[in-house]
């Protein structure tokens, strides 16, 4: 997988971390439930998703002649198209 990927063991250390948290609030849903109804789902999406990329990768270098290299060109070109490295990863 590319660098700087998703990493999903990370993501489910940060809902732990929200999950302590959110225990601590008093009369409101459970830490369990608010982690399991906002949090966990989307850490599935994630994990499916880039399941789906790996694939799609793994399926274009087999079948085609692209590298790694040039995959990691085309991700830096569309990051830069608005003008900031990076940025459009945190929308």
């Amino acid at each position: 997988m590319l660098n700087g990927g998703f990493n999903a063991g990370q993501a489910i250390i940060e809902a732990q971390d929200w999950s302590s948290h959110l225990s601590s609030l008093k009369g409101r849903e459970t830490a369990e439930d608010t982690v399991e109804r906002t949090i966990l789902p989307s850490i599935q999406q994630l994990e499916r998703l880039t399941l789906v990329c790996e694939s799609m990768w793994q399926l274009l270098r087999e079948k085609t002649s692209l590298t790694e290299e040039e995959l990691s060109a085309k991700v830096t070109e569309l990051d830069l198209e608005d003008g900031v490295i990076g940025a459009s990863c945190l929308m």
